[in-house]
């Protein structure tokens, strides 16, 4: 299974977040909090489920808000075919949809939960997921316990299979136990212990029973007697059967007599040939051993050279270490430069939007905000000309009314014209004509003093207020602007005012900071070959650090490939020293012996072992000899052993006869004990002597089914496993070995896993660095992945497993990494910038 793309809808601090997985080795960089074991429990609940409040140990992660977003989907490809999975909130894991992407096809849950059978959520952890913490229990794993381990996993319903070992297991000790009174065969066994000296008891008691006995031990005796004889004389019909045999014997020995110890020459003995063979051994072996360090010493040799960039940075070492003493300074204010560079951009941004939106006065320009009194002087004089302008139209119907009352006036002189037309006869008519004069004259008067007087008050008011006015817009610079726009644009303006000192502000630290930041650029310039500098001085910092981590590497390898070259040529010279010391050994062996080569020491080895084959197998002619008492200097003696072959068969037949004759009389003797036995009381213990036999016979059955049945459930579980233990052994050490760059050469499992160092020096896991501690438990945990990753392909997760490790041990891990990579995907883990180099890398920073 690879992991191609996790949707996160909601999953903790994830809210719609989508991350890819663009290889076989994945990094996900993050600092603490950033959220990287939060995706690390998302994959494994998308692929096992939900765990319940009482199941997740350090909480669900449901989030606090948007609880109905919880969960998403995995898209990965397992067998070249591609898969979705979506899991949301719900019962027992979630709600479950599984899809085929290449069919566009919607699967079935119990799908899905075939393609990852056997596996679950703790199986996986155990196998897949190392995070360096908990290693305590695989360094006690005993090789069975490893077993088990890997059997949970390789066997269906693996359980059970336990469970059954644990029952027959049980059974077998309630039967039985190597100590013990309890178990129910030990009790029979204790009771047949009983049964047996009652009979004993029980036999004691008959008193011809106990005559017969006595009677039929005599018999044995002379019967022993008998026999003993028997075999004495065998025993001497043997030797003279052996005598027969020996007259070859005697033609060999005087075949040999010419050959005698003064012809064996010293230093030319087993012993002798065992120290010229490894004398020529360690000769070769040095010599193959020189041949390699002579090569590896040339190859690094042609490997070392000071290049172009080596000279330099020797040159300028001290003014460089000087300026890396400041990077982390200079580093830490690129946020808030950052930081500045955005804010200020932001604010020019605001201030342009103002702007634009702001009305320009006649020449273009933006108007000045008021001053607090202006203010307050331009809002009364815009109101009182809002309020006049509806007096205006208010006065209108109050002019008409003037108007009306002068008409009355006019009306009323009128009617006293044509009273006095009337009455003209009258004396005193003519007051009619003046008084009538009077009313139209005091009309007209009314009407014209208003409109007078309302006319001068407003144009003089009218005139102040134009003339402020015209003051203000010269001040404010509002030339050109609509009266009716100067107060709605004063909130604006303020706040542009209040935006462009934020700006001057910020564009001043920023300034600051900037003019550090190109400082330490600047002092850069003298590396300008290596450091390509522009006029982006946050690109500039970046480049620089980059460059720093590129030299100090570089520089770490030249002194490692020093200090390599300096280790080879000691390993060329002691080895020299040792193979002239050996060469000068076997020459004063061969010396010792007379001797010029090896092939003339090899010559005379073969002449003088002829010799001491001759005198050995005259040693055994005559030790044989002796053994028959026969002299090597004695004449022929085969009529002599014929004769005694005679006498010994005629006594052998005698005593056979009489063998015969007491065995029959004992066979009689004990025919009438067991009559005599066969009666009364000791027939019952007998009976149930033989019942409890039985009963005993039963048990061993029963008892031996059960082991039987233990080994035959232990045999099925190894063949389902398919041998998985011997290799996941033969990858551990094969891992362990590469992580600690060929200091160890095995791992051994007893009470508690073991290591072998290179020289042979054994250590337990307590007498081992953290270090060498987490390589260990690194190469345990790779082995059995790597074990299974053929029938179960699941993605191995490692979560900053390499804290302790120092930058070759990391190396070496990464080596590994990348080397399992190939056969399953893994996804590494880390709050540190120092990752694999094949890894495609997800940085949560930038999401």
């Amino acid at each position: 299974m690879i992991i191609k793309q996790l949707k996160i809808d909601g999953y903790g601090k994830w809210l719609d977040t989508q991350i890819n997985f663009k290889g076989p080795l994945s990094t996900v960089y993050g600092p603490n909090e950033a959220g990287k074991s939060t995706i690390i429990d998302f994959i494994v609940s998308m692929l096992f489920g939900f765990q319940t409040k009482r199941q997740a140990i350090h909480g669900q992660y449901i989030p606090k808000n948007h609880q109905s977003k919880y969960g998403g989907e995995i898209i990965f490809e397992h067998q070249g075919h591609q898969y979705r999975l979506i899991r949301t909130k719900g019962p027992k894991g979630g709600t479950v949809k599984f899809f085929d992407e290449d069919h566009h096809q919607q699967l079935s849950e119990s799908d899905y939960q075939q393609l990852i059978s056997p596996l679950d959520r703790d199986t996986y952890q155990q196998l897949f997921y190392f995070n360096g913490e908990d290693q305590k229990t695989a360094y006690q794993m005993s090789e069975d316990e490893l077993r088990l381990r890997i059997q949970q996993v390789g066997v269906a319903n693996a359980d059970q299979w336990f469970d059954l070992q644990k029952e027959l297991n049980k059974q077998a000790k309630a039967l039985y136990t190597v100590r013990g009174r309890k178990p129910e065969l030990n009790a029979q066994l204790h009771q047949y212990q009983t049964l047996m000296e009652r009979l004993q008891t029980a036999e004691k008691d008959y008193p011809k029973y106990q005559a017969l006995k006595k009677s039929r031990d005599a018999l044995d005796r002379q019967l022993t007697t008998a026999q003993a004889n028997r075999e004495q004389l065998q025993k001497w019909l043997q030797e003279n059967q052996k005598r027969a045999t020996i007259v070859p014997l005697l033609t060999t020995y005087r075949e040999l007599a010419a050959t005698n110890e003064a012809q064996l020459k010293k230093g030319f003995a087993n012993a002798d040939e065992s120290a010229f063979q490894m004398l020529n051994s360690r000769i070769l072996s040095l010599q193959d051993q020189l041949k390699t360090a002579q090569r590896q010493l040339e190859d690094q040799k042609s490997k070392i050279g000071q290049s172009h960039f080596q000279t330099f940075y020797n040159q300028h070492r001290s003014q460089i270490d000087s300026l890396k003493a400041r990077l982390p300074k200079i580093k830490d204010q690129l946020p808030q430069f950052r930081f500045l560079t955005n804010q200020t951009a932001e604010i020019q941004q605001q201030l342009t939007a103002y702007r634009n939106d702001i009305p320009k006065n006649g020449n273009g320009e933006l108007p000045l905000p008021f001053e607090e009194t202006d203010l307050m002087t331009v809002t009364e004089i815009l109101n009182q000309s809002s309020v006049a302008s509806r007096q205006t139209r208010r006065q209108q119907p109050s002019s008409a009314n003037h108007l009306g009352q002068g008409r009355l006036f006019y009306g009323l002189a009128g009617i006293l014209v044509l009273l006095t037309l009337v009455l003209h006869h009258l004396p005193l008519s003519w007051l009619g004509y003046l008084a009538a004069g009077w009313l139209a004259w005091y009309g007209f008067r009314q009407q014209t003093s208003v409109s007078e007087v309302k006319t001068e008050a407003s144009n003089q008011s009218d005139r102040e207020a134009t003339t402020l006015l015209a003051d203000l817009a010269d001040k404010y610079h509002l030339i050109g602007i609509p009266h009716e726009k100067w107060l709605s644009i004063q909130p604006k303006l303020k706040q542009l005012v209040v935006l462009a000192d934020q700006a001057s502000r910020l564009t001043s630290q920023k300034d600051r900071i900037e003019k550090g930041l190109v400082e330490y650029v600047e002092k850069w310039r003298f590396a300008s070959e290596w450091l390509p500098l522009t006029g982006d001085v946050m690109a500039n910092i970046e480049l620089i650090d980059q460059t720093l981590t590129k030299w100090l590497n570089q520089a770490n390898d030249y002194h490692n490939q020093t200090a390599g070259l300096t280790f080879y040529q000691q390993s060329v010279d002691q080895l020299e020293g040792q193979l002239r010391a050996e060469q000068a050994k076997l020459a004063a062996f061969l010396e010792e012996r007379h001797v010029t080569s090896g092939d003339g020491f090899t010559e005379m080895r073969r002449q003088q072992q002829v010799i001491q084959a001759k005198l050995t197998r005259k040693k055994e002619i005559l030790t044989q000899l002796n053994s028959v008492g026969v002299s090597p200097d004695q004449p022929a003696i085969s009529g002599l052993v014929s004769d005694q072959e005679h006498q010994i068969t005629a006594q052998l037949a005698q005593i056979q006869t009489k063998i015969n004759q007491l065995t029959r009389q004992k066979m009689e003797l004990t025919v009438q004990i067991t009559d005599l036995v066969n009666n009364g009381r000791y027939d019952d213990l007998k009976q149930t002597l033989a019942n409890q036999k039985s009963e005993i016979l039963d048990n061993v059955h029963r008892y031996l089914a059960l082991l039987l049945s233990l080994r035959w459930v232990q045999r099925v579980l190894d063949i389902a496993t398919k041998d998985r233990l011997p290799k996941a052994i033969k990858t551990a050490k094969k891992y362990f070995k590469i992580l600690t760059r060929q200091r160890y050469q095995d791992i051994q499992f007893g009470d508690q896993i073991s290591v072998i160092r290179m020289d042979g020096e054994r250590f337990l896991v307590n007498e081992l660095s953290k270090g060498t501690l987490e390589q260990l438990y690194l190469s345990l945990i790779f082995s059995i992945a790597v074990g299974f990753s053929d029938d179960y392909p699941m993605p191995i997760i490692i979560d900053d497993g390499f804290m302790s490790f120092d930058e070759q041990r990391r190396q070496a891990a990464f080596e590994i990494m990348t080397e399992i990579s190939q056969q399953t995907q893994v996804l590494y883990f880390s709050a540190h910038q120092d990752l694999p180099k094949a890894a495609k890398i997800v940085d949560l920073t930038q999401i």
